[in-house]
């Protein structure tokens, strides 16, 4: 009996000595003196990130009238008397257009560099009026880290048209096609 007593006074005495001692932490500590007493510990935290965020593609693409004139000078046409009708006599007519009828942009607001490749397929009706263009192929930076207005992100090309227009085109028609590819 002697030594549970002496065991239940032992621990009566850890306890009591808890009450004032120094509570400890890994990164810090503070010393509480009162019952009841209090302490307030700051928590911080930090933000990671892991992984890589999917490509988000967005690109506008604008083009003016593509409304062309096919012009032949009149003067280099013969009149043909036995079939009361003009031949043209071999001289080739100029294409023409209004100051940006014949331009496309393309302007990138992807999270990833983009390329524009462009191309021109004739009519059926059409097929010896040819298109080429000042670009080809226009390559634009991503748009991360950049203004929205950034210059870097557009990019201009224009049609050129080769071939005649047959005279019996006297008003707007279709000849042809341009296909823009984002890649």
């Amino acid at each position: 009996m002697r030594a549970k007593k002496m065991m239940a006074g032992c621990l009566a005495a850890m306890l009591l000595a808890a009450q004032g001692s120094v509570v400890l932490a890994a990164q810090g500590s503070e010393e509480v003196t009162t019952s009841p007493g209090e302490t307030n510990i700051n928590v911080s935290g930090t933000y990671a990130q892991t992984g890589t965020p999917g490509t988000v593609y967005k690109v506008d693409i604008a083009w003016g009238s593509m409304e062309f004139t096919y012009t032949v000078n009149a003067g280099d046409r013969v009149w043909n008397p036995d079939s009361h009708t003009y031949t043209e006599a071999g001289a080739a007519g100029t294409w023409s257009c209004e100051a940006g009828a014949d331009t496309v942009s393309v302007t990138n607001h992807s999270n990833a560099e983009v390329a524009a490749e462009f191309s021109y397929t004739a009519a059926e009706d059409y097929k010896n009026i040819t298109g080429t263009f000042t670009n080809a192929t226009i390559t634009l930076p991503t748009a991360e880290n950049k203004a929205v207005d950034a210059s870097e992100l557009t990019g201009e090309t224009a049609l050129k048209l080769s071939g005649a227009l047959p005279k019996t085109a006297t008003s707007l028609t279709n000849i042809g096609q341009i296909t823009v590819e984002i890649k």
